[in-house]
């Protein structure tokens, strides 16, 4: 799934709501890229997007660093849907 200066425009409850929806339609360790200012931008609603979806059943692989605070068409992102599997072996403490 890639969405790209999208979320930032929309409330915090169409942006819970499309994570639902991301992680329903996703399989196990599919991918999520997102792409947009992050924090320097201001968004329309007040949600922390990467907290709620790293909380929600997906976990961030990927951020571009920005060391200055100046970016260039957005900040990329990738989070990966996290499989059930692994999440049961980890609160079990065995890894394979």
């Amino acid at each position: 799934i890639v969405t790209v200066q999208v979320l930032a425009e929309l409330s915090d409850t169409l942006v819970k709501y499309l994570c639902q929806q991301f992680h329903r339609v996703l399989k196990p360790t599919g991918i999520l890229y997102i792409r947009d200012h992050k924090d320097l931008w201001k968004p329309v609603h007040q949600l922390d997007v990467d907290r709620y979806f790293e909380e929600n059943g997906f976990v961030k692989e990927f951020e571009l660093h920005v060391e200055d605070g100046v970016d260039f068409k957005g900040i990329p992102r990738i989070f990966r849907k996290l499989n059930p599997s692994v999440l049961e072996q980890r609160k079990r403490g065995t890894h394979n």
